[in-house]
């Protein structure tokens, strides 16, 4: 009975290593509204999270807030990587970069631009769950290069299919600060 026992806890103990377990973002999504409380009540009615107010502040136009869901899991759903491009009206649904395939993120009207309405350029930004691309994410913020430095995150870059390359500026185009999304 001991040595079920022992083999038991040895099994458990493997299982507990090799499962690493966290609280990463499984969706994101992006919802415009004339003010933060509409992004925020069309985002919590699908199951997100807000992520902060108005992403497009000095930008113009209609407020901007991005949405998260989180699940607490072996990395699975985990997404892994984030890239944008500052191109075209008409972007597709789904790009390939480096052999990893990306998920156009839209918001509640399966609209990709971030910047619809603002008079911006055409803001439109993917996700990828491949872990070749990285690992899960776990955490996402807005701000300035200040905040990405304090908090040692990476910064969502450009995509190849993009018009410009490095670090991707929400307000892109349009106004100052530079805003940035970052993720760890």
């Amino acid at each position: 009975m001991l040595k079920l026992k022992n083999l038991l806890i040895l099994f458990f103990l493997i299982e507990i290593k090799t499962a690493v377990l966290v609280n990463s973002i499984t969706d994101i999504s992006f919802s415009i509204d004339s003010n933060v409380n509409g992004c925020y009540n069309t985002l919590k009615g699908k199951g997100y999270g807000l992520i902060q107010g108005n992403i497009r502040k000095g930008v113009g136009g209609k407020t901007c807030t991005l949405g998260i869901k989180r699940f607490f899991n072996t990395n699975k759903e985990a997404i892994t990587n984030i890239i944008g491009t500052v191109s075209g009206s008409n972007q597709p649904q789904k790009i390939k970069e480096d052999g990893i395939e990306y998920t156009l993120i839209t918001d509640n009207r399966n609209n990709g631009d971030i910047h619809k309405g603002s008079g911006g350029n055409y803001l439109h930004f993917y996700y990828t769950k491949d872990k070749k691309a990285g690992k899960p994410i776990t955490d996402i913020s807005v701000g300035s290069y200040d905040h990405a430095l304090n908090c040692e995150m990476e910064v969502v870059k450009h995509s190849k299919k993009s018009e410009r390359t490095g670090d991707l500026d929400i307000n892109t185009g349009r106004a100052k600060p530079f805003n940035y999304i970052f993720y760890f």
